[in-house]
């Protein structure tokens, strides 16, 4: 349950599920509160990810190249305090959104950041003692089209 960055949420947590084909599902849970238990708003994303081995020199040490292409991605609103908020900043384009329905969010401008089929989202990795970590600015500088140089180490992922 980490600070949120993105819809002007309180909280976020992120999921990601790798399989051994390639293929990535990540899942963002935004909530309203510090302990992560008043659900607001789900985002999805689907596709491939692929390892380019060493990141440069440059890079935190010990660091991976990763890419992860997008095929899909959606919001689904799981509260009703949402909203009023989506509607009427048109987020993502649409002012009909309403609880439960998940909604395609390809090619949307969703606040200033946008998703197409076929896009790389470059990032980092690492794994120490069975904790993955992946770059620290991760969004807004996939939004750039950027890739982070620095692992984000407070931010660990645990295998399921």
């Amino acid at each position: 349950c980490v600070p949120a960055d993105a819809l002007q949420l309180n909280r976020t947590q992120r999921e990601y599920i790798f399989n051994a084909i390639g293929d990535f599902d990540k899942y963002e849970r935004f909530y309203s509160d510090e302990a992560c238990s008043k659900l607001l708003l789900e985002y999805k994303v689907i596709g491939t990810v692929n390892a380019q081995g060493n990141a440069p020199a440059a890079t935190d040490p010990g660091a991976q190249l990763i890419n992860f292409n997008v095929n899909d991605a959606s919001l689904k609103v799981v509260s009703e305090s949402l909203l009023p908020y989506l509607n009427g900043t048109k987020t993502c384009g649409r002012s009909d959104w309403s609880v439960g329905e998940e909604v395609p969010v390809l090619n949307a401008d969703c606040l200033g950041y946008t998703l197409n089929k076929g896009d790389v989202v470059a990032d980092i990795y690492d794994l120490e003692g069975g904790q993955l970590y992946f770059g620290k600015g991760f969004l807004s500088l996939a939004a750039a089209g950027g890739r982070p140089d620095e692992l984000n180490r407070e931010v660990p992922y645990s295998k399921e």
